[in-house]
């Protein structure tokens, strides 16, 4: 699924269609025109709204009665830990995924997906089928505000 930015995809909370049984091609075959495209500026204002911040993955299962969807847990430091919904499975194993340090957006409204509750937000890049969570270049605590 593409985003406003582009190249850019956030996984999480809103699971693409083919997170949920439907063939992956079918999903991105869609948005190719888009993708590569920049779209709508946003103000500094409208990004400094988005709390996002460094997490690291504590735990990961998958979500009973779904294909593609894990139940990660994200410690974010001082702000708590975090569970989020994510259509990760065909990525990353879950011993992949414990213990990387992430990328989170912590202020999105809370969801629902196949009866788990989903907290924020897992930042990724997508393109041309391959994915990859957004991390940081250096330790930092768990927690950092992206600025």
């Amino acid at each position: 699924m593409c985003s406003p930015l582009g190249r850019w995809t956030v996984i999480g909370v809103w699971p693409p269609s083919w997170a949920l049984g439907e063939p992956h091609k079918a999903a991105t075959s869609h948005c190719q025109p888009r993708c590569g495209r920049l779209t709508e500026e946003v103000s500094f204002e409208d990004f400094k709204r988005l709390d996002i911040r460094v997490g690291v993955v504590t735990n990961v299962e998958h979500v009973k009665r779904t294909e593609k969807l894990y139940k990660i847990l994200v410690d974010l430091g001082g702000v708590g830990t975090r569970q989020t919904v994510s259509s990760l499975v065909g990525y990353y194993e879950p011993n992949e995924l414990v213990g990387k340090r992430v990328i989170f957006l912590t202020n999105l409204k809370q969801a629902k997906f196949a009866g788990e509750v989903s907290q924020g937000m897992l930042l990724a890049a997508e393109m041309d089928g391959k994915l990859a969570l957004l991390t940081t270049d250096r330790e930092i605590q768990s927690g950092a505000r992206i600025t």
